[in-house]
């Protein structure tokens, strides 16, 4: 009844179900999660992980148990921990595209890179169209200087995402890195129209920092271009903090 009122949005109701469920049985998995997901979603970070801990002690096997608590465990910057889980649950669902991604996120945020591209193409064989798995690919790829291979991994999200903005950020700072200034700048353009197109109240600004960097690109002048280039890209970056984070 609990997990029914849960998925219901039934918070007081589904906590109270719960919280009776594991009098009569300390060791239901499926409530201990339940329950440490609505704590979690609460704040109660530590009060979700001591009754994740308590179900995996319970349920080896249970995934969302594992996989709850790995994400949990990432937040918290303990990134070994929530690899483990990842693995557990990649084993005991190895069809599983989010089971992959998630083991590569951990890998990545350990600075395994290499290992971690090597799970987001296992995720992608799975999901061919997961982006937020070709995001995370290109970034890794770009950490290792891979910036072919992260290029051409951020166009194929695109192809996906065309209106995504972030995408065309991304791939403009990579093509910066990589020294192909003219498409960098085009795809900072593009990102900035993207931005412009979504953010409403502020479009106005947006689009006078868009036509000020055509117009310099039209004048061709090197010197004007690098630095407007610059200028565009941290108030991107300023606004991607704000709106994708």
């Amino acid at each position: 009844l609990g997990v029914l009122l849960a998925d219901a949005g039934a918070g007081a109701a589904s906590t109270e179900a719960l919280t009776a469920a594991l009098r009569l049985r300390p060791d239901y998995p499926e409530a201990l999660t339940v329950l440490a997901q609505a704590q979690a979603a609460a704040g109660e970070t530590d009060m979700a992980m001591a009754l994740l801990q308590r179900a995996e002690a319970a349920a080896p096997q249970f995934t969302p148990a594992l996989t709850t608590l790995g994400g949990l465990l990432m937040a918290k910057g303990r990134y070994l921990e929530a690899g483990q889980r990842f693995a557990m649950a990649l084993h005991l669902e190895p069809g599983s595209a989010q089971a992959a991604y998630n083991v590569a996120n951990a890998l990545k945020a350990l600075g395994r890179q290499a290992e971690a591209v090597a799970y987001y193409d296992k995720a992608l064989d799975l999901a061919p169209g997961y982006v937020d798995a070709l995001v995370n690919r290109a970034n890794a790829l770009r950490e290792i200087e891979r910036l072919d291979e992260a290029v051409e991994t951020y166009r194929r999200a695109l192809s996906l995402a065309p209106r995504d903005a972030r995408l065309h950020l991304n791939l403009g700072q990579i093509l910066r890195d990589r020294g192909d200034a003219e498409a960098a700048r085009a795809a900072l353009a593009r990102a900035g129209r993207c931005y412009e197109a979504a953010l409403g109240d502020r479009r106005e600004w947006i689009g006078g920092l868009i036509r000020n960097f055509e117009s310099v690109l039209e004048r061709q002048d090197p010197r004007a271009i690098e630095p407007a280039s610059e200028e565009l890209l941290q108030h991107l970056n300023a606004i991607e903090g704000e709106t994708w984070l």
